[in-house]
């Protein structure tokens, strides 16, 4: 079921099949957690529309922790989250349809790095990211999202050349080439990623995609496991899980909480829950 599927680039979300831009969802809640105990991080945020790279709302974040976004047309979006000093604090990929609830992100009062779940390595530390790495990074994002995957790479392989310690561009080296279908050369990057950064939701979500195309059912499930244990609250890891555990008639009751869970922001989980629960009515 999960075969073809592939992650969003800079948040690992994964999509197929945006939903009708022409129904607006009334409010959009983002409820920031775990934050730490008697902090108020001064956290910004913007939500950007994927298929014209229109902005559709800045905000910050209030005392109560809850992210607000009104009149969203439905379609798929990039979340964009800020600190006070203005560095990147986390990305994450959304879609917005009829079933989205308030999305939950769990983020630390301090995160300077979105693949390292707010943590920073020794590692990273000791190799700053430089300023030309930067820029390849984003000018990949910008390529991935028109298509040119292969150009993508291309400035990927450039940002690590110039800083090769930078885990991000090694995250995101594997998830363009899992789009690519090498799923090898993928699942060496991210064990490059993690060596820095240390393991993550996002890479081991990644990992286990990567694992399922190979047709390695179990070491998906053990990486979707370890990505859950990290952030029991990450969707996409739900998803690869719900999909993978479906395959198999015997565990594919288990599939399901892990799918309804994905659903809340992955269009295709709930695709795949739809047909799940089919079979087993079957039954």
């Amino acid at each position: 079921m999960l075969r073809g599927l592939v992650c969003l680039l800079w948040a690992p979300l994964f999509m197929m099949g945006a939903p009708s831009p022409d129904e607006t969802l009334p409010e959009l809640r983002i409820e920031i957690r775990s934050i730490g105990a008697g902090a108020s991080p001064k956290y910004s945020a913007s939500l950007e529309r994927l298929q014209d790279h229109r902005r559709v709302g800045s905000v910050d974040l209030p005392p109560d922790g809850v992210l607000r976004f009104r009149d969203v047309p439905y379609g798929e979006y990039r979340l964009t989250i800020s600190g006070g000093d203005g560095t990147l604090a986390h990305e994450q990929g959304i879609v917005v349809s009829s079933s989205t609830s308030t999305v939950v992100l769990n983020l630390p009062v301090r995160m300077t790095s979105p693949s390292a779940s707010g943590t920073v390595s020794v590692s990273q530390l000791r190799q700053p990211i430089r300023q030309s790495a930067l820029r390849s990074f984003r000018a990949s994002q910008k390529l991935f999202e028109k298509g040119a995957n292969e150009r993508a790479v291309h400035e990927l392989e450039n940002a690590i050349r110039a800083s090769p310690g930078y885990a991000d561009a090694y995250s995101s080296l594997a998830a363009v080439h899992i789009k690519m279908r090498l799923y090898g050369q993928a699942l060496n990057e991210i064990a490059k990623a993690m060596s820095i950064a240390g393991p993550n939701a996002r890479d081991l979500s990644n990992m286990a995609l990567a694992y399922y195309n190979l047709e390695r059912y179990g070491d998906s499930v053990e990486a979707a496991r370890r990505a859950l244990r990290l952030e029991p609250d990450y969707d996409p890891a739900h998803f690869v899980l719900g999909a993978t555990l479906a395959m198999d008639r015997r565990t594919m009751p288990e599939a399901v909480p892990h799918l309804e869970r994905a659903a809340r922001t992955i269009t295709t989980a709930k695709a795949i829950l739809t047909v799940v629960q089919e079979a087993l009515s079957r039954n």
